[in-house]
C-alpha cells in the first residue's frame, strides 16, 4: 500500500516539475515543442515493451516512464503559449 502511494506521489510530482521546467526554459520549450511531442509517444511504446518483456524492475521503469510522460505533456500544453 505504501509503495503504491509513493508511486502515485512520484507520478504527480511530474506536474510541478513540468511547470518549473517551462518557467525556467520558455524559449527552448517554445522552439522545441514540435520535437518534444515525440517523447510521450516513445514513453508509451517503451512502457508497452517493458510490460511485454519479463523484467525484474518492471514497475519502477514504468513509473519513471509515466513521470517523463506527465512532465512532457505539461511542457507540450504550456509550449503553445507565447
Amino acid at each position: 500500500m505504501i509503495k503504491e502511494v509513493g508511486y502515485l506521489v512520484i507520478v504527480l510530482l511530474g506536474i510541478p516539475v513540468g511547470i518549473i521546467l517551462y518557467t525556467l526554459c520558455k524559449e527552448e520549450v517554445n522552439s522545441w515543442v514540435s520535437r518534444i511531442k515525440f517523447v510521450p509517444i516513445i514513453c508509451v511504446i517503451l512502457g508497452v515493451f517493458v510490460w511485454i518483456v519479463n523484467l525484474k524492475f518492471k514497475v519502477p521503469i514504468t513509473i519513471s516512464l509515466i513521470f517523463i510522460l506527465v512532465t512532457n505533456l505539461i511542457l507540450i500544453k504550456n509550449g503553445g503559449k507565447k
